[in-house]
């Protein structure tokens, strides 16, 4: 786990930098890639590396998480929407670490941008709770994909 005592400067800094790295590995990447591969596997793999990167920077945030501090952080990643497939990435990364706080407010993240949220993220975040044994949590996301009438996959 990671400790940052900058604040939230040093938080902010931290995120530009995760996703400054992504970009420099990303160009890196192709360069060394660009016989090995179609630019479907390439752009794939390069996607893949700007996720991994993004869970870093996300789990690398001080601990008690601050809203403000994952909203930065994401919001310098995706300064547009991002794809679904992205999100679903995200969530389900979060949830392999058992980050099920960051996974939560990931998902209060999109909804203030008004991204579309399917079955998938929200099974992502609900595997999460299960890991963790937060099966209250796991009943209140029951309670909103119900309320929003999401239909299952």
């Amino acid at each position: 786990m990671c400790h940052d005592h900058y604040g939230r400067k040093g938080r902010q800094a931290s995120a530009r930098l995760a996703v400054s790295a992504a970009r420099c590995m990303q160009v890196e990447y192709c360069q060394q890639q660009r016989c090995l591969g179609t630019p479907q596997q390439i752009q794939s793999a390069v996607k893949d590396s700007q996720i991994q990167s993004l869970l870093q920077a996300l789990l690398c945030l001080s601990v008690p998480l601050r809203e403000d501090a994952v909203f930065d952080t994401l919001d310098q990643a995706f300064p547009k929407e991002p794809d679904p497939r992205t999100s679903t990435d995200i969530l389900s990364g979060l949830s392999k670490k058992r980050g099920l706080d960051l996974a939560l407010l990931v998902l209060a993240w999109h909804g203030t941008k008004e991204c579309e949220l399917n079955c998938y993220h929200y099974n992502a975040v609900l595997d999460a709770c299960a890991k963790k044994s937060r099966w209250e949590q796991a009943l209140q996301l029951f309670g909103v994909i119900e309320q929003i009438k999401l239909q299952p996959d």
